[in-house]
């Protein structure tokens, strides 16, 4: 049984959608009480599972598997990866949500891939058969995993947008000032997106900031870098930080609290419509840190690969320079 589907997908029982935004509707005294659950269905959906607490050995449908798992890898998970995750069951769920576990056959899977056609497609395939395995490990599907065994993937052509000089100028000079802050220390150390809204002022020490990465090299754990100060990174430093000292978010929420990724997207991407450069992604800024150093090894090093075959691929977008002919 599903909820309202306004928004196309099947919603689970309790479940609503108005205004934009999801809500678990319950009875308390006799009355109608609405939880606000978030106006994003990934984030609505673990938090609905959450709430009403889905027991894994009832689990009957791919959407209550996926509420399930999201539950399970929050605190196992970076923030990136359950984003990423959040992203893939939003777009499968309207596809795969209502089916039962044993009725989605590898057919199903390799439409999906298909008609898609494209990366995101692999991403919440990798999703799916995440939820799968785990069911399947767990003891509690005994059918097979119907995302193992396809020998087929959308081709991933690595993006090669630069920003330029002028159109970095242009986006600092229009954000408002802690995002433009935010956009100065990105380019500057070439930090991860989770790696600089976890920075906190006790970072800081006279030889640099130190942080540790949030991913680890070929799976092992990640070690602490140390960026060294620069006359540039100490001012963006003490703009950002003003007269506050402590284990307190370096850029943090009108609260004092650390940004989620969430929510420093929702607000990014509100201020990237009214900015005039196109095809412009936060991650961007990573790749002009990559695109700018001066060399494959020095953009290595500073982007924390583990080696250069990723940074070659993904963050040396800068056009070559070449003199003509005569």
């Amino acid at each position: 049984m599903s909820g309202r589907r306004k928004c196309g997908v099947p919603l689970p029982v309790g479940m609503q959608q108005k205004h934009g935004a999801f809500y678990f509707l319950s009875r308390v005294d006799g009355k109608k009480k609405w939880t606000h659950l978030g106006r994003e269905y990934g984030v609505a959906l673990q938090r609905y599972g959450e709430l009403v607490g889905i027991k894994p050995e009832k689990t009957q449908t791919v959407g209550e598997a996926m509420a399930n798992h999201l539950i399970l890898s929050s605190s196992k998970l970076s923030a990136d990866t359950m984003a990423g995750y959040r992203q893939s069951a939003r777009r499968l769920a309207p596809v795969f949500g209502h089916m039962a576990l044993s009725d989605v056959k590898r057919a199903h899977i390799y439409r999906y891939l298909t008609q898609r056609g494209d990366v995101a497609a692999n991403r919440d395939r990798a999703f799916l058969s995440a939820v799968y395995t785990h069911l399947i490990n767990a003891g509690m599907f005994e059918g097979i995993n119907p995302c193992h065994g396809l020998r087929y993937r959308n081709p991933e052509i690595p993006r090669q947008r630069y920003l330029s000089d002028a159109e970095f100028e242009k986006l600092v000079a229009a954000l408002p000032r802690k995002l433009s802050l935010m956009a100065r220390w990105s380019y500057l150390t070439g930090m991860r997106e989770s790696n600089m809204l976890r920075m906190k002022l006790s970072d800081a020490s006279i030889a640099g900031v130190t942080y540790t990465p949030i991913k680890g090299r070929k799976g092992k754990p990640a070690k602490p870098l140390l960026v060294e100060w620069t006359d540039e990174l100490r001012e963006v430093w003490k703009e950002a930080a003003g007269i506050r000292i402590g284990a307190v978010p370096l850029f943090p929420t009108a609260n004092g609290t650390p940004y989620s990724r969430d929510s420093f997207q929702s607000i990014w991407q509100r201020w990237r419509k009214k900015i005039a450069i196109p095809d412009l992604r936060w991650h961007d800024i990573r790749r002009k840190t990559g695109s700018d150093s001066a060399s494959d090894a020095e953009a290595t090093e500073r982007l924390d690969h583990a080696d250069g075959a990723v940074t070659k691929a993904h963050y040396r977008a800068k056009p070559k320079q070449v003199k003509p002919l005569r």
